[in-house]
């Protein structure tokens, strides 16, 4: 949530400030991942199956993904 204190960590907070994502959401260059890793891309904003919109509660996002078997088996490495 926007301008509310998160613990991150014992002892590491983070706050983030209206607009933080403005320059991101803008940018076009941003990758919807399974589990951080670079090889399971699901959408991406540069195709537009992946759009994002900086809230005043936080970072909004929709993504078009392949739900067919053969992409979910590859996207789940099975």
């Amino acid at each position: 949530m926007i301008d509310e204190p998160t613990t991150i960590a014992e002892g590491y907070f983070e706050k983030i400030v209206p607009g933080a994502f403005a320059k991101t959401t803008q940018n076009g260059h941003v990758l919807a991942l399974i589990a951080h890793d670079w090889a399971r891309v699901v959408a991406r904003q540069t195709a537009g199956t992946l759009r994002l919109k900086d809230t005043p509660i936080g970072l909004a996002f929709e993504l078009d993904a392949d739900l067919s078997p053969s992409a979910i088996r590859t996207s789940c490495g099975i």
